[in-house]
């Protein structure tokens, strides 16, 4: 549903885009001090263990290239709450991996659901604060990028030797659970009319680039 009327974002709003900021943390840096565990558990040799971490900054790379098209179609409320919708499922599925292909499954589901946030809290941004406030809007951004990546890593490690592995995706799940409430809750339809791609926009985009 396209905004009918300019809205003025407020406080609420722009707590709600920081956190989304943070989920890519949790799908990539809180799952770095997982990797022994891991490895350990499932008996893999340190490149398969390698490759459960780097899978999923392979998914959450290739999402963000199409989650901006999609959103200029279908607008950006509905294709950041399934975009968090399938970090959830994808957390959910590597928390009860019970084999390494379930678990390099639900990474990459975790991180293609998390891309959302690297594409779309920017975009969300520019809609709704315009040129004269995204200065100021993507200062305050940045610093839930910055923080995110510092603090996940050592939450982590906190989380496997207190409880397990398997401890830091059930965090991961109730961190996504919040965001998608603060989402769904504050978080309005920003996109402008004139913004709608087409069908095929994004493979001709880049066809042109490499041509």
């Amino acid at each position: 549903m396209k905004a009918d009327m300019p809205r003025t974002p407020g406080p609420s709003f722009a707590l709600a885009l920081g956190m989304v900021a943070l989920i890519g943390p949790l799908a990539v840096h809180l799952f770095f001090p997982v990797i022994p565990a891991v490895k350990a558990a499932f008996g893999l040799s340190d490149a398969l263990a390698q490759f459960t971490f780097s899978i999923a900054v392979f998914g959450m790379g290739v999402a963000t290239l199409v989650y901006g098209t999609l959103s200029d179609r279908l607008g950006r409320r509905p294709v950041l709450l399934s975009g968090l919708a399938l970090f959830l499922v994808g957390t959910v599925a590597s928390a009860a991996a019970t084999n390494v292909p379930m678990l390099v499954l639900g990474r990459l589901v975790q991180a293609i659901g998390a891309g959302c946030g690297l594409t779309l809290v920017r975009t969300i941004a520019r809609d709704a604060y315009g040129a004269e406030r995204l200065v100021k809007a993507i200062a305050y951004l940045t610093m839930f990028y910055a923080i995110g990546p510092m603090v996940a890593p050592a939450v982590g490690g906190v989380l496997v030797d207190a409880f397990g592995w398997r401890s830091v995706f059930s965090f991961a799940l109730v961190g996504g659970i919040a965001i998608t409430a603060a989402v769904w809750a504050v978080v309005y339809e920003t996109k402008p009319a004139a913004a709608t791609s087409p069908a095929g926009g994004v493979l001709r985009g880049y066809a042109e680039l490499f041509v």
